[in-house]
């Protein structure tokens, strides 16, 4: 698929964050995200009633939320040694990150081990998230640092640190050999999770790519999907400011020149999609990048970036003499 038009620049040099839509409701998607995570691995016991099934849930739940908790804090921490700053929007990512890594073991594991799975998730989260911007791989949600980083870090982690693991095992000398086996298994199944996902995934991909519906055209991407994929706008839309305001007016001119007598007909979004996009096909000047053209994209804090700076070519000596 491809990066966001404007998420890497095409020089190298320092990358685009593109930001969201808003960081409040952001925030509210989290938190529900960490009520569900609670319903999801306490209710995963399956039952409440028989004995002992309460106290399983109670462990399950306590585990989750101390291990979100501690990964927040970890990467709050690091943040701030790093640059300076709290982040809401990386904590909030490490916080569910820190969930995802409890699932594997959060009912047969004490409390305290919660700081080492979540701490550890956090870090997880933070290297991976480095590494695909590295590798120029958009991430929009960070999905794969937090349930990728996350998930593989739970499913060893347990293996050591779980009531039966192998640190236990260890300190008791007893049932190393099945502690030894269960990290096995573990890894095998970790194997086998990528391997199942990759080969429905890649064929499924690659059939939306050949039928064209694998990504929305360059001019929609950068205008907004709210009226293409919607039919209607999420706000007034001279408050897009990069567009969708001259609606009625593409319309017209498309229509014209289809139909150069009569009525002009009602087009389709689909129509005006393309019609935007045939617009730009041949123009040379407006280039798919912020950096070239600034005016056309959304996210006014990086318009400075647009502008070239003028740098002067180096004049020989004998150059100046002759002039």
């Amino acid at each position: 698929m491809g990066p966001r038009i404007g998420r890497f620049n095409e020089d190298n040099s320092e990358s685009l964050e593109l930001k969201g839509h808003s960081v409040p409701f952001t925030a509210l998607g989290g938190f529900i995200l960490m009520f569900g995570f609670l319903a999801f691995n306490g209710g995963s016991t399956g039952a409440i009633s028989p004995e002992g099934t309460g106290n399983t849930v109670a462990l399950a739940m306590t585990n989750t939320i101390l291990c979100g908790s501690f990964a927040a804090l970890t990467c709050l921490f690091i943040f701030y040694v790093r640059r300076g700053k709290l982040s809401l929007l990386l904590s909030i990512n490490a916080a569910l990150a820190g969930m995802v890594a409890a699932c594997a073991g959060c009912d047969a594991s004490q409390p305290w081990t919660t700081a080492i799975t979540g701490s550890g998730a956090a870090i997880m989260y933070i290297l991976l998230s480095n590494a695909i911007v590295r590798f120029k791989i958009d991430d929009p949600l960070d999905a794969f640092a937090v349930h990728f980083g996350g998930g593989s870090w739970g499913l060893i982690t347990t293996c050591f640190l779980r009531d039966d693991g192998i640190l236990p095992a260890i300190f008791t000398n007893d049932h190393i050999g099945h502690a030894f086996l269960q990290l096995l298994w573990q890894i095998i199944c970790w194997l086998s999770i990528i391997v199942w996902s990759l080969l429905w995934m890649i064929p499924i991909f690659i059939l939306l790519k050949k039928i064209g519906k694998l990504r929305i055209p360059a001019e929609i991407e950068v205008k907004g999907l709210d009226i293409y994929m919607h039919g209607e706008s999420a706000y007034p839309l001279h408050a897009y400011g990069h567009g969708w305001d001259d609606v009625e007016a593409v319309r017209k001119m498309t229509a014209a020149k289809k139909l150069s007598n009569g009525p002009v007909p009602e087009l389709s979004l689909e129509q005006l999609a393309s019609a935007y996009e045939a617009s730009t096909l041949g123009n040379e000047d407006r280039k798919k990048s912020v950096y070239h053209n600034p005016q056309h994209y959304e996210h006014p804090e990086f318009h400075h970036k647009g502008f070239k700076k003028i740098v002067p070519k180096p004049t020989s000596r004998a150059a100046v003499i002759r002039e």
